[in-house]
């Protein structure tokens, strides 16, 4: 993915999310340490969830590639093609 459009996606929503956090705590519904606490819970979603993603990413390709590669290629040939780690 563009690495422009990632960073313009993340900060389109870190304005929603601080309009939305910022109208509940307006409202009494929230206090500022809730909002922060679980500010840092999405965060820690958020990250784990991205590397799950590109974890899967990666193998999906090692696989496809071990599809299209000659009977005979090693694991070694194949990680090479792709560009990581074994």
């Amino acid at each position: 993915m563009n690495p422009l459009f990632v960073t313009m996606l993340g900060s389109l929503l870190r304005m929603a999310l601080l309009g939305v956090f910022a109208g509940l705590i307006d409202r009494g519904v929230w206090t500022q340490g809730q909002v922060e606490a679980l500010a840092v819970g999405l965060a820690g979603f958020a990250a784990t969830a991205c590397w799950a993603l590109w974890t899967h990413y990666k193998t999906r390709l090692k696989f496809l590639e071990a599809l299209a590669s000659s009977v005979g290629t090693t694991e070694a040939e194949i990680v090479a093609k792709v560009g990581g780690k074994a």
